[in-house]
């Protein structure tokens, strides 16, 4: 009985691959999300984002953030890599039209879960000041050990605040959603 419970507890861990294709839910109906489609909405959600970002750089110029430098900023992701667990693959400093930095990470990892979890503490990491954030935006992809997404946060504060998230599957959204 013991084993029994072992090997559950260790297949409902965070770095299982199962919580990949446990689905996301609309009202009454699983959609389970394949690869190709978690790598096209990846590819999508980032493309809106840049895009989006420019609009706002654009039309609410007088914003200012206080931008760390970019070398604090990659200081502070490795510090989080480290703590998190995870590999940075890609760091990308837009400057958007015409404003200030606003970073692009992408990182992988096998602790899906975890990851999910602790992107809050992420963020906070990378940019303590949530009430005057140093970036007009922020972009985390968090991908798994084959270089699918399975969860995507994004922040914009210049202009009309914005926020999205995305996710695989329903546990491995970082926050309440709807």
């Amino acid at each position: 009985m013991c084993l029994v419970c072992v090997v559950a507890l260790t297949a409902c861990g965070s770095s299982s691959r199962s919580i990949l294709y446990s689905g996301t839910w609309s009202p009454g109906q699983r959609h389970l999300i394949t690869d190709a489609e978690a790598r096209r909405d990846g590819r999508l959600n980032q493309a809106d984002w840049i895009q989006q970002v420019a609009i706002h750089g654009i039309g609410h110029r007088r914003a200012r953030f206080s931008n760390l430098s970019t070398a604090e900023f990659r200081r502070r992701l490795a510090v989080a890599a480290s703590k998190y667990d995870f590999t940075v693959e890609k760091v990308r400093f837009l400057k958007p039209k015409p404003r200030q930095l606003a970073p692009l990470v992408v990182v992988r990892t096998t602790k899906y879960l975890a990851f999910s979890q602790a992107i809050g503490a992420i963020e906070r990491s990378v940019d303590p000041g949530r009430s005057h954030p140093a970036f007009e935006a922020f972009y985390l992809e968090g991908q798994d050990e084959r270089g699918i997404p399975f969860v995507i946060v994004e922040n914009e504060w210049r202009g009309q605040r914005y926020g999205g998230q995305w996710a695989r599957s329903e546990a491995l959204f970082p926050g309440p959603h709807g």
